[in-house]
């Protein structure tokens, strides 16, 4: 009995390299993952400028006026430094998000003209995000060293004098919330914080002092793209275990499959489990199923083998395509499929 083909909902993909640890023989098996945060299948995302501590809550149930008053106040110019790491989050967000295979960006400015004209909406969600804790501050650090004074004492050794050096360092430490908002009815979909403390290096001046943006920046990249990663799915490998026995067939299909040829090693555990019955070679002809994404077909086999012979390895098997199956699911959910 040959493998099925591929159905086209078939996310699973079959690695071209075949792993070997210890005396099993692992297959390692390409999916995708539902994104983390389910955003009701939304497909297009305004980010709103993030924005500072100095900002008033937003009740976002409010609807259009409370987006509009937003809107019209972040579009102000601020100087400071904590507009500086909002706005470098706001873009990286959209820059983030514009590469995205599965959510289209929104200009928030096209959701502002929407909003006034009475327009239909172009994002189904919006991201916003806010600083709820913001500080920055310059501390000065005294250093006390002893140098060489050019004086000698009346035994000629040298006298060494107190000198007294001040540098300077920047101090950020920061907390961001941000969530995900529903358009059509300001619902909060979900949402998540981070917290975050660092400083910079010692300078001999302030003015050579970094901003807090430079000394932030590789924190804001990371929240970027965790926000990023819990909005849309992704892709994982994962590995299915071969067993073995004494057979020296099951030995060769297992090499077999190693190197990739699924379909006739397949074949061959096939065969084998005619002839004798053997629960490795159903149980690895069932895997490779599984392997090549014909997931419905691998669950009824598997859950037929375990019927049959009670083994608790074909149960923990089962319990794993049923995940597969529900993740999968939400994936074409998700996607739209």
């Amino acid at each position: 009995m040959k493998i099925k083909q591929f159905s086209k909902s078939v996310t699973a993909i079959i690695s071209s390299a075949i792993l070997f640890a210890s005396c099993a023989t692992k297959i390692p098996v390409t999916t995708m993952r539902p994104a983390e945060l389910d955003i009701k299948g939304a497909k297009t995302m305004a980010i709103l400028p993030v924005q500072t501590t100095d900002a008033a809550e937003v009740d976002y149930e409010h609807g259009a006026a409370i987006i509009l008053e937003l809107l019209d106040i972040l579009a102000g110019v601020d100087s400071t430094e904590e507009k500086a790491c909002a706005n470098y989050l706001t873009e990286t967000l959209e820059n983030g998000l514009a590469n995205s295979n599965y959510i289209s960006v929104v200009n928030s400015q096209s959701v502002k003209n929407a909003l006034k004209n009475g327009i239909q909406n172009p994002a189904d969600v919006y991201c916003a995000g806010r600083f709820t804790n913001f500080n920055s501050s310059v501390v000065p650090i005294e250093k006390q060293t002893s140098v060489d004074s050019g004086r000698k004492d009346s035994q000629g050794r040298t006298i060494y004098k107190t000198v007294y050096e001040k540098y300077y360092k920047l101090t950020v430490d920061f907390k961001f919330r941000y969530e995900i908002i529903e358009s059509s009815t300001g619902k909060i979909l979900g949402s998540n914080s981070y917290n975050y403390s660092t400083s910079s290096g010692e300078y001999s001046t302030k003015r050579s002092l970094p901003s807090a943006l430079e000394i932030c920046e590789s924190k804001f990249n990371s929240i970027s793209s965790d926000i990023l990663h819990k909005l849309q799915p992704y892709q994982i490998t994962y590995t299915l275990n071969l067993l073995t026995d004494k057979s020296d067939v099951l030995k060769q299909a297992n090499k077999i499959a190693k190197k990739g040829n699924l379909e006739t090693a397949s074949a061959m555990y096939d065969s084998y489990y005619e002839t004798t019955g053997s629960f490795e070679s159903r149980y690895n002809y069932i895997l490779l199923q599984q392997a090549v994404g014909n997931l419905l077909e691998a669950r009824d086999m598997m859950k037929e083998l375990y019927i049959k012979t009670g083994d608790l390895r074909a149960e923990d098997a089962l319990s794993s395509i049923n995940y597969e199956l529900k993740q999968n699911s939400i994936f074409a959910e998700q996607v739209g499929n």
